[in-house]
């Protein structure tokens, strides 16, 4: 019996996924899950004591199943696959190789020929019987929701940020036709095609129930569909707008039009304010999508636990800063809209990689699947008489790569043009090693938790190490930093040839946001956050002990030097200074914007090539920073533009004359239902 099964509580198909996870539990290690003389004291374990780690009893278990059982386990029906459907998609990624045997220890090699075949006939029969469960589930429900018909409102090749209704018939939404500067257009029944709405460079939040706009001027792109400017209020007509706040993300208006809802940066941090300055929430990740009820009383969100990876939860936070999470788990989340009379939150998102499905859930945590169709839609609005506004996404992020000739003085004398060695729709640059054979990326389709890969510059064939985010590759090309969102995170490292892999003492690390080698291989600089705390850089070695604070709290984005005694960092602020790992005070860095992401720091230690994630075409700099001179180093330019969103994550060899980077691309289709839901 699940935890709420045994208090007597109300329960749903969650229950049966801690059943079904206490079976898997039993099947893999040969004992279960909670032991007990008699029915009271197994109950009594079921509601306090956690099983004893997997790991422990089966050490070559793929930490993957390990981890999936232990969700399945969770006391929380909230911290649970939601879903059989989700638990099946996540066996069977397993099953096909998703994840890498665990660390070794002294055992027979018959043993391991034994137990591995073992684990696979597992995950095989279970994902039979969770696949039975699925459909026998869903033809008791009946199957999912009748399909709506929509009606499509843009029909140029373009990328849509947001969109809302505004009033009966009329629809606002934010595009950028080419490259990522946002311009405003509605739609209205007069005439099909979208008609612009004030000038370029203005995103649009939310549309109050009076017809106001709530907008960012100047807006600048962050992320995804995310942007930064200044909020400002505009009247529906395209009048000028009026300034309220700087440096806001995203916000929302109250039911009454009164008041606004924002999501900003401060100090490294993300906050969540209703009315503005009434800090509600505030987190090391970064939050999105802020809706309020419509009787004004909770608000929905979307918190994720790292800066800009679009994994997380769906929240929903009081006026009194008392937060829920509603539903957790998913590997992308993008749009959110409360339901017109307020008993649930519509969200998009999606489990392992596929296009994205629209959700309904309820405060109380009950999920359903509100609509699911081929190709995936993301929720933007939904309309007082039931209507809906939806979006589908067409995305891909190329892992690019330009190897120079051997004696080549430029990166612009190539070998060849720069080449698309992505290997599925999600590849993205982590690293090129030295002698530019090889590239390191994250494909980040294959899972909740990603999958860390290696390819020859060659174009030869992908080698999986394992899952997690790839942080670094060692200054040798032997060991490979990989950041694994487990609960709690860990910090693997894979290595690229023979041998196993190793983890990392997490310590009092709450998050783990990046993690580079130092030269020699000895140590490693990460960056991330203890509980309750903002980020900071840490260093550990490798020869034992767990991490250790270098900086103070609040920097972030830095680079460690070539010798390893200086992180160039931003600090609180959002400025760039020197900080020396063996103590004293930072040294300001005045060459370097806040806008400057850093790529490259030169072998003397006297330059750094930077570049400007939101610029189209990125043009990368190289600042000297002793005399902040700045030089063109190479523009990337597509000649084809549309859908272009930012060129990002650039990394260059020591030599100057290799690089790789990922090219972001979403086309976006605008539509409204034609039905009640």
């Amino acid at each position: 019996m699940s935890p709420e099964q045994v208090e007597g509580k109300d329960v749903d198909g969650r229950s049966d996924i801690f059943s079904l996870g206490a079976v898997l539990y039993e099947m893999v290690t040969g004992g279960r899950a909670f032991q007990g003389q008699s029915d009271f004291s197994v109950a009594s374990a079921v509601l306090v004591k956690e099983p004893q780690p997997i790991s422990t009893l089966q050490p070559l278990t793929p930490p993957a199943l390990e981890r999936t059982i232990r969700v399945c386990l969770a006391k929380d029906p909230d911290a649970r696959w939601q879903s059989a459907g989700d638990l099946c998609k996540e066996l069977r990624w397993i099953a096909e190789g998703g994840s890498q045997v665990g660390p070794a220890i002294p055992l027979a090699q018959a043993a391991r020929r034994v137990l591995r075949p073992r684990i696979a006939w597992i995950l095989a029969a279970v994902c039979a019987a969770v696949a039975v469960a699925a459909l026998w589930r869903a033809a008791v429900a009946g199957g999912n929701p009748e399909p709506l018909a929509f009606r499509q409102l843009n029909f140029g090749r373009e990328a849509v940020f947001q969109a809302a209704f505004a009033g009966k018939d009329t629809v606002v939404s934010s595009a950028a036709t080419s490259g990522n500067t946002p311009q405003i257009f509605a739609v209205r029944p007069d005439y099909p095609e979208p008609k612009p709405l004030g000038r370029p460079g203005m995103q649009l939040l939310a549309v109050s129930s009076k017809g106001e706009l709530a907008v960012l001027i100047g807006a600048k792109y962050v992320w995804y569909r995310l942007f930064t400017g200044t909020l400002a209020r505009m009247p529906l007509d395209g009048g000028a707008p009026r300034e309220i706040e700087e440096g806001v993300r995203q916000a929302d208006w109250s039911p009454d039009g009164s008041q606004l809802a924002i999501i900003r940066e401060v100090g490294g941090k993300d906050r969540l304010e209703y009315p503005i300055g009434h800090v509600l929430r505030e987190v090391s990740g970064y939050m999105s999508d802020v809706r309020v009820s419509p009787k004004g009383d909770r608000i929905a969100y979307f918190e994720h636990p790292l800066k800009w990876d679009d994994r997380g939860s769906v929240n929903i936070i009081d006026g009194g800063g008392n937060n829920l999470v509603l539903s957790d788990g998913y590997w992308s989340e993008r749009g959110l809209a409360w339901s017109p009379n307020g008993e649930e939150v519509l969200f998009s998102a999606s489990q392992s990689g596929g296009s994205f499905t629209i959700y309904a859930v309820t405060p109380s945590g009950k999920r359903r699947i509100a609509y699911q169709a081929p190709g995936g839609l993301t929720i933007q609005d939904a309309a007082r008489d039931g209507r809906w506004l939806a979006n589908r996404l067409d995305y891909r992020y190329a892992a690019m790569v330009h190897t120079s000739l051997e004696n080549s003085p430029s990166p612009n004398a190539a070998h060849d043009d720069d080449r698309d060695l992505s290997w599925l729709n999600t590849s993205h640059v982590r690293a090129l090693s030295q002698d530019r054979s090889t590239l390191l990326f994250a494909e980040t389709g294959l899972g909740t938790n990603y999958a860390v890969c290696l390819r020859k510059t060659d174009g030869s064939p992908v080698v999986r190490l394992g899952e997690g985010w790839p942080a670094d590759l060692s200054a040798d090309g032997r060991l490979v930093l990989a950041v694994v969102q487990s609960r709690p995170p860990q910090l693997v490292i894979y290595p690229t040839g023979a041998g196993q892999t190793q983890q990392l003492k997490r310590g009092d690390i709450e998050n783990y946001v990046t993690a580079q080698w130092f030269r020699d291989g000895k140590s490693v600089l990460i960056n991330g956050n203890e509980p309750g705390k903002g980020t900071r850089f840490y260093v550990q070695e490798l020869g034992g002990g767990v991490a250790r604070p270098v900086t103070p709290e609040g920097t972030r984005d830095g680079r460690l030097s070539p010798d390893g005694k200086l992180i160039l960092a931003r600090g609180p602020e959002g400025k760039y200074s020197l900080y020396p790992i063996a103590g004293g005070e930072p040294q300001p860095v005045p060459g370097l914007t806040e806008a400057d992401t850093l790529a490259h720091w030169s072998l003397d230690g006297k330059s750094v090539l930077v570049y400007r994630r939101a610029e189209i075409p990125c043009r990368l700099e190289r600042v000297d920073l002793a005399t902040r001179r700045r030089t063109l180093f190479k523009e990337f330019a597509p000649a084809d533009r549309t859908g272009l969103l930012s060129i990002r994550e650039i990394f260059v060899t020591d030599n100057l004359r290799s690089y790789a980077y990922t090219a972001y691309y979403q086309v976006s289709s605008l539509f409204v239902s034609e039905g009640r839901q």
